[in-house]
């Protein structure tokens, strides 16, 4: 998978429209998925993944695995189609509460 290199270095991403650049490298990606089935509980997931948010938090939600986490804190980068954001908000809310939504957010566990 192409991951495109900011000129800054801040803003890697799987989106070359967010790093506003040309320059990649190819990498190896598996998805959060295939990791965290391997634990039955994690204390805190943290994305600010300029992008990837969008497409982890779907793979975790497909594979009913957002109950293992206590607390997700994230960013939710801009995106053309809000109504994707305003799923996955939906569907983060049937499970966590949200506490904080300034720049980023946090969801704690019910």
């Amino acid at each position: 998978r192409s991951l495109y290199l900011s000129k800054n270095g801040l803003a890697n991403s799987f989106y070359r429209s967010w790093a506003k650049s040309n320059l990649s490298i190819d990498i190896i990606t598996n998805p959060l998925s295939s990791i965290v089935k391997d634990y039955n509980k994690v204390d805190i997931l943290k994305l600010n993944c300029e992008g990837a948010e969008y497409e982890i938090l779907d793979d975790l939600i497909e594979n009913n695995m957002l109950g293992r986490f206590n607390e997700i804190l994230l960013q939710f980068h801009k995106t053309e189609n809000k109504r994707r954001r305003w799923a996955l908000e939906a569907k983060l809310a049937e499970v966590f509460d949200k506490v904080y939504d300034y720049k980023m957010q946090l969801w704690k566990k019910r």
